[in-house]
């Protein structure tokens, strides 16, 4: 089983799928940060997406889901007309 299928299983379980319209195509999937601090997270561990990315895994499980190229698309896109911004001030604690 290669890296990205062990952060889908451990973000998703055996049957990854997008946590909003439950597609399950694994070549469509991408991991979301729930909170959107994926730029905290960048800046905190540093290195490659890869090794970062194993470190929230592990850290912080709860604040990752799978989403479906579409999805996560749309939900960035609503979050910039709702001009919602965060700063890593707003994730230090969590």
């Amino acid at each position: 089983m290669n890296t990205r299928a062990r952060l889908f299983n451990m973000v998703s379980g055996d049957k990854p799928m997008c946590a909003y319209c439950g597609f399950d195509d694994e070549r469509a999937l991408e991991i979301d940060h729930v909170k959107d601090n994926g730029a905290y997270y960048r800046k905190k561990f540093g290195g490659s997406d890869k090794e970062w990315s194993w470190r929230v895994a592990h850290e912080k499980i709860d604040d990752l889901q799978l989403l479906c190229c579409n999805c996560n698309r749309i939900k960035a896109r609503r979050l910039f007309q709702a001009n919602k911004t965060n700063t890593l001030m707003e994730y230090e604690e969590a």
